[in-house]
């Protein structure tokens, strides 16, 4: 185990996994695989099923996030008790801790919640790996959804066809609302569904210029969405709502 995992373990203990104690289970790390997620949970089974699922991430944002074949550490998934939630706080929380460690800590989420929360947390350790230290990393909403939803419609064909049926019927928002997309706003239910393609088609009007790649890194290091556009697709987007 090295001085890493260690390290995130103290900490994970520390803000209250559960009240380990003497008498109590210790907890299990599982990992999906080297240097991509580390899971770690008093209750075996679940430490499994996430593992599993962090897998399934990995695999399928693989080719659309052109990840590494591993990070030098990995994502420390944490899954905590419900008891041990702090009030008023979201059903889960993702941190970027001293070094560049990048912790996800679920305290009772279903399993959509989980999914979204690996997403995000694998985004952060990307902007880790793309840009140091130095930079907060920045996971735009539209970009996380996109995620989510790419990989539930490439695991479950039957997923890619309902939402393609769904999206049949959709007015597709704009480009600019949809990147400019804030938590706290509140939008039609077409703008998960529309995360997705735009993700497809950002990645389709790549060439060898790698402007989706160029989009992707500036993204995560926190840049303006819309600028962000114009520079990595020069003259593509002109008049476009």
């Amino acid at each position: 185990v090295t001085s890493v995992a260690m390290l995130a373990v103290a900490v994970w203990l520390a803000a209250g996994a559960g009240g380990v104690g003497a008498t109590e289970a210790v907890p299990v790390m599982v990992q999906s695989a080297p240097g991509r997620f580390e899971v770690a949970a008093v209750d075996p089974s679940a430490a499994h099923a996430v593992a599993t699922l962090a897998g399934e991430c990995w695999q399928y944002l693989e080719g659309p996030l052109s990840l590494p074949t591993s990070f030098s550490s990995p994502v420390f998934v944490r899954l905590l008790r419900a008891a041990n939630e702090p009030e008023g706080s979201v059903p889960y929380r993702v941190n970027v801790e001293a070094g560049g460690v990048v912790s996800v800590w679920i305290w009772n989420g279903s399993d959509a919640l989980v999914r979204r929360a690996l997403v995000r947390g694998l985004l952060a350790r990307l902007a880790v790996a793309l840009h140091g230290i130095g930079v907060v990393p920045t996971v735009p909403l539209w970009l996380e959804t996109a995620g989510v939803g790419w990989w539930a419609t490439r695991a479950d064909g039957a997923a890619l066809d309902a939402l393609k049926q769904r999206s049949a019927g959709w007015a597709p928002p704009q480009i600019a609302r949809l990147l400019d997309w804030a938590p706290d706003e509140d939008v039609a239910v077409e703008y998960g569904g529309a995360s997705v393609w735009l993700l497809a088609f950002l990645r389709a009007e790549s060439g060898r210029g790698g402007e989706w790649g160029t989009m992707l890194r500036r993204l995560l290091a926190g840049a303006d969405p819309q600028a962000t556009l114009a520079v990595a697709y020069p003259g593509r987007f002109h008049g476009l709502p």
